[in-house]
């Protein structure tokens, strides 16, 4: 009825104030009314939800709330929650509170009284507890035996007391036990002995007294009464279990007479919430599919993802958060409602959330043909550099020192050797010293991953120096910019980028070879903590793209924070040493690596992690990026796309137990990266040919 009023109500105000309901303000408690060209929305205060914001949560969630803010019980199975108060208690008129009806409620301690000190004696299995004075521990009674302390008890009411089970076992008869209530003397003689209560809570069992206060049920009758009353049944009756027909059909059955028939408290419930009034489900009350299940006097609905409501009637808004809001790449919110985008290169789709592209070699994408190319090759029988077999040569290297060692011995540096690929390699020459800034050196690293098969690691670029010799990775970008890690640049003067490369030792005619012309280190970066370690490179000459070699595609900060970086693991990729003092890969290394939580990042190590930093890897399993590795990709994969998200940079020796890599968190440089590469990037000039660069590569600062 207050919705119909409301809906006539806005109706007619809107069509006084214009087409734009929100002059009016439909929303009630301090609601937000938003515009929405053709409707409106209403945004509620905290504490409020619903169409108008007109429904308090605290009441929709009946009991569940600070008990319903009742004093003792509330009942939340109807569709309004109902308060109500145990024996001797009446409701107060808040509604809320109970009052005491009966001169000694249960449950309660009555006014404090001065009375004599007491001094315990030591007979109890209390120990450490403190004096209860008189009328504290009015619920306490002694159970006697034969006329002895015993054990204690609860008074429940004025019949039933609440004791162990051990303590009546094995004493069935009436005649020796007894229970005593109130503060009592008992002595000997002339001799008085105090008895005080002691405070503790014991294990159960139902005791029930008469007048003589000598009778108890056994226990099977105490745990009969714990869970449900026996109804009172002929002898002969109560042997046969519950028969439906005569019971329910014939006759009108009470819950425990159902319960006897089902026994099981679940099904009976089923069938009493049916019985007693009928299916409400019937009318299939649940909208958007929700699935309905009767209850006594109303029912309830459980609602399909994406609604909410008694009557699932409410519709969840697709936001960001919500599974990206159905986005493919980017989600973002205008005017309240989700607008996806995408990443450069591609379109949106007719249904505005998937993403298209006309490019054949598009960013982020692993092109596949329905024939994959097999490259089949014997290295021993077709590689021979100088007379010198591959075999001989790569025995000569594993034999040698190719791993520089820090003084302190905790630290392994940067330096990456590879084969080369041309004649005049020199053995004497193999070891490629790289200036060190700080003790902590960039342990940056692929252990125990497995060969990334051609053109399924396209974006990954291989840094060479003058000597054609490996060092770094890298991220191809677009067609001229290469991302890498800040602390690669020192390596060389003259850098060269391999594109396409699969294995260092054979050319498959995929591959490519390019100068690099410019540098642009990020001006803060710091060689001691190695924070802001990135660095973009520019190309002489354009990158010409195939299925070997493809861009990452580079995601908006949110996106990378929100969805990416949240989801299991990234994938990073390299030519790096396959272990500590082991010799560098010559074939594309690919390991997936599972996101660490920040937390356990920190606690892993002494070193500073900092907010441009996150840790990926494994606690116990030997698998990490290793030396060689450094400035190559972290790319994560979401629906069929990879983003960078990540850049190797540094870690405490190579897959070690309880440490991690670390990484170049990207999306905190998503607008450098921008910058940068907008800087960079050439500028078309007509009928200008553009000079061919010679020399060293130009660095600078940004």
């Amino acid at each position: 009825m207050f919705e119909r009023s409301v809906c006539f109500l806005l109706i007619s105000l809107s069509q006084a104030a214009g087409r734009d309901p929100c002059l009016v303000n439909p929303c009630r408690n301090n609601g937000t009314c938003v515009y929405m060209e053709t409707s409106y929305k209403c945004y509620c205060s905290e504490g409020f939800e619903g169409q108008y914001c007109q429904t308090v949560i605290e009441d929709a969630l009946k009991c569940l709330y600070q008990n319903g803010h009742c004093e003792q019980f509330c009942d939340g199975s109807a569709e309004h929650r109902t308060r109500f108060c145990t024996d001797g208690y009446k409701l107060g008129e808040d509604g809320r509170s109970c009052v005491a009806q009966v001169e000694f409620p249960c449950g309660q301690v009555p006014p404090e009284e001065l009375v004599p000190d007491q001094s315990s004696v030591g007979q109890t299995r209390l120990v450490g507890g403190r004096q209860c004075p008189p009328g504290d521990c009015p619920l306490q009674v002694l159970v006697q035996l034969n006329g002895e302390s015993h054990c204690g008890g609860v008074l429940v009411n004025s019949q039933w007391v609440v004791t162990a089970a051990h303590c009546i076992h094995g004493n069935n008869s009436g005649q020796n036990l007894t229970v005593v209530t109130g503060f009592i003397l008992r002595g000997s003689g002339a001799m008085l002995t105090s008895v005080c209560v002691l405070r503790l809570t014991l294990g159960v069992l139902l005791l029930q007294l008469i007048a003589a206060h000598q009778v108890f049920l056994d226990g099977d009758s105490a745990r009969q009464l714990l869970s449900r009353r026996r109804r009172a049944n002929s002898f002969l009756e109560e042997m046969k279990q519950g028969n439906m027909e005569r019971e329910c059909l014939e006759e009108r059955c009470d819950w425990e007479e159902a319960r006897e028939i089902f026994e099981n408290a679940d099904k009976t419930n089923e069938f009493w919430a049916i019985y007693v009034d009928g299916d409400a489900c019937l009318s299939v009350p649940c909208a958007h599919n929700g699935v309905c299940k009767d209850g006594i006097g109303s029912y309830t609905c459980y609602c399909k993802d994406g609604y909410q409501g008694f009557n699932c009637e409410i519709v969840i808004p697709e936001l960001c958060e919500n599974k990206n809001g159905g986005c493919e790449h980017f989600c973002n919110l205008a005017s309240g409602n989700v607008q996806c985008s995408c990443a450069n290169g591609y379109f949106l789709g007719p249904d505005d959330k998937s993403c298209d592209s006309n490019d054949v070699f598009k960013c982020g994408a692993v092109v596949t043909e329905n024939v994959r190319t097999v490259f089949r090759y014997d290295r021993n029988e077709s590689m021979v550099m100088e007379n010198i077999s591959i075999s001989d040569l790569m025995k000569n290297i594993s034999d040698g020192d190719l791993m520089k060692n820090i003084s302190d011995g905790d630290f392994l540096s940067d330096n990456s050797d590879f084969l080369p690929e041309n004649s005049d390699f020199l053995l004497e020459d193999a070891v490629f010293e790289e200036t060190l800034y700080s003790q902590m050196a960039s342990m940056t690293r692929i252990v125990n991953g497995e060969d990334c098969p051609p053109g399924e690691c396209p974006w990954q670029a291989l840094l060479l120096n003058e000597d054609d010799r490996g060092f770094c990775g890298g991220t191809i970008l677009n067609e001229y910019i290469i991302l890498t890690a800040a602390h690669c640049m020192n390596a060389s003067r003259y850098i060269y980028v391999r594109l396409g490369e699969f294995d260092v030792l054979v050319d498959h005619g995929n591959e490519a070879r390019h100068e690099v012309e410019t540098i642009i280190t990020h001006q803060r970066y710091k060689p001691d903590t190695y924070n802001n370690d990135i660095a973009l490179m520019k190309l002489a000459t354009p990158i010409k793209f195939s299925r070997f070699i493809l861009p990452a595609c580079i995601p908006e900060q949110e996106f990378a924070e929100k969805v990416l970086m949240r989801e299991p693991d990234g994938m990073v990729s390299g030519f790096g040493r396959t272990g500590e003092g082991r010799q560098p890969s010559t074939i594309l290394q690919r390991l997936s690596m599972p996101y660490v939580n920040r937390l356990t990042c920190k606690e892993s190590t002494q070193l500073r992690i900092s907010t441009n930093m996150f840790c990926a890897g494994y606690d116990t399993l030997a698998k990490d990026s290793c030396q060689g590795d450094s400035g190559g990709p972290h790319v994560t994969r979401y629906g069929n796309t990879y983003f960078i998200t990540g850049i190797v940079s540094w870690g405490e020796g190579c897959a070690r137990k309880g440490k991690y890599g670390v990484y170049t968190q990207v999306s905190k440089y998503i607008r450098w990266i921008n910058s940068g590469m907008q800087q960079l990037m050439p500028k078309e000039k007509s009928g200008r040919r553009r000079k061919r660069h010679r020399g060293p590569a130009r660095r600078l600062l940004l």
